[in-house]
């Protein structure tokens, strides 16, 4: 919801294509979101393609409950999907928050050796495109010296 309520201080609107009937955001995130006029829902719907000729111009969008698919139209598209790490099969190895998020020490190295974790599976990540990539080029860096002894 952070995302989306940050684009609807720039955008005309912003429409909210989510697969279930609720959200899962906290309480004040969604309560910010559901007051601002600029929002539209599409509960239970998923995206299934995106058209256009020489621009967006559709998303093909399902209703889950009905099966019914159309043409919604946009003219912008921001895909975030899911907010929880696929970090599950880690459990018992690593060391983890609550919410899955690995902890690491400022090269991204997790305690078990050889294993770094960067960008949103990180605990205290800021889940920014921009630092995900910077976690991503300093836990290649400490893998590097890791192995090269450098």
């Amino acid at each position: 919801m952070d995302e989306s309520l940050y684009l609807s201080g720039i955008v005309n609107s912003v429409t909210i294509v989510h697969r279930r009937d609720e959200l899962r955001a906290t309480k004040v995130l969604q309560e910010r979101a559901f007051a601002n006029p600029k929002y539209k829902w599409l509960w239970s719907h998923v995206v299934e393609e995106f058209t256009g000729n020489e621009a967006l111009e559709y998303a093909r969008v399902k209703d889950l409950k009905t099966g019914e698919v159309y043409n919604y139209p946009t003219a912008a598209a921001f895909i975030y999907v899911g907010f929880h790490p696929n970090t599950e099969y880690l459990k018992g190895l690593l060391d983890m928050d609550p919410l899955g998020h690995l902890y690491t020490d400022i090269h991204m190295r997790t305690k078990a050796p050889g294993v770094y974790a960067c960008g949103d599976a990180r605990a205290d990540s800021t889940r920014q495109l921009g630092a995900a990539v910077g976690d991503g080029i300093t836990a290649a860096l400490a893998a590097y010296h890791d192995l090269s002894g450098a």
